[in-house]
């Protein structure tokens, strides 16, 4: 008992060791040493976070492979106290290994990636989650998903995007001080994800019977259907003044420099 809170958290990984006969080796041992595992993880979680969150750099891949499937088990029905001393760290290292080199980490990573991600959805929740534990979660996990989307990686890229709508849908009221930093990113998303094979369209448009106007109509139509347009509105509805001030100057921005005809539609 005295030695538990050192040895648990590397046991605990080595249980999702990619080799199985280290896996089912490990897990001998730990069904031995740990009788009843669920109070024993939440007991000594901190140092089983610390842990896993620096096997996500480990320099071995199956110590980053082991590090993902763990936390995929570990995550789900903690608490903001829980996961919050290690809750950034989680996801710039999620998404690091998200982009792995070895394609079997990179599929461990996403249902860990999923873990964390549902826990900051439920967490900041505007329906069911405290003001002060959404403020809290969105504090932390709405820059690093900013600065994600500017990853080279276009799966990266893709997490990143699909986490933060997911975000400011669920979070209501509580997004708003994060506002004049994600009305330009939802705007600019308007062009971003929308599919290059509709330029492409544009472009021929005329060839295919279809006036210029006509179909930049139903390329603004189709992005104010999107989920970021969505999102979008959300923003401006519980935007105040002084939020609204500090995003115009960005705003007129797109509307020089912007590329993509959605995104000066949703600028101006």
């Amino acid at each position: 008992e005295p030695h538990l809170p050192s040895l648990l958290p590397t046991l605990f990984r080595y249980t999702f060791d990619p080799n199985p006969r280290v896996a089912n080796a490990m897990r001998q041992l730990w069904a031995a040493l740990v009788p009843d595992p669920k109070p024993a993880l939440t007991k000594h979680l901190q140092p089983v976070l610390e842990h896993l969150c620096a096997s996500l750099g480990d320099r071995l891949w199956r110590g980053r492979e082991s590090a993902c499937l763990a936390l995929a088990e570990l995550l789900p029905g903690r608490t903001l106290a829980e996961l919050s001393p290690t809750l950034a760290r989680l996801l710039t290292a999620l998404l690091r290994v998200l982009d792995d080199v070895k394609e079997t980490v990179r599929k461990a990573a996403e249902p860990a990636w999923r873990a964390v991600s549902s826990a900051c959805v439920r967490l900041s929740d505007g329906g069911r989650a405290s003001a002060s534990d959404a403020e809290a979660v969105l504090e932390i996990a709405l820059p690093i998903l900013l600065d994600g989307v500017l990853l080279p990686s276009e799966e990266v890229r893709a997490v990143c995007t699909k986490q933060l709508l997911k975000l400011v849908q669920g979070s209501g009221k509580h997004v708003g001080p994060h506002t004049p930093r994600l009305v330009p990113f939802l705007i600019e998303s308007l062009s971003s994800n929308e599919s290059s094979a509709l330029t492409y369209m544009q472009q021929h448009a005329p060839g295919l019977g279809v006036s210029a106007g006509t179909f930049e109509a139903a390329r603004v139509a189709a992005a104010r259907a999107s989920p970021a347009h969505a999102a979008l509105e959300q923003c401006l509805a519980i935007m105040d003044d002084a939020q609204v001030g500090a995003t115009v100057p960005r705003l007129s921005e797109i509307l020089v420099r912007g590329t993509g005809l959605p995104a000066r539609c949703g600028a101006a």
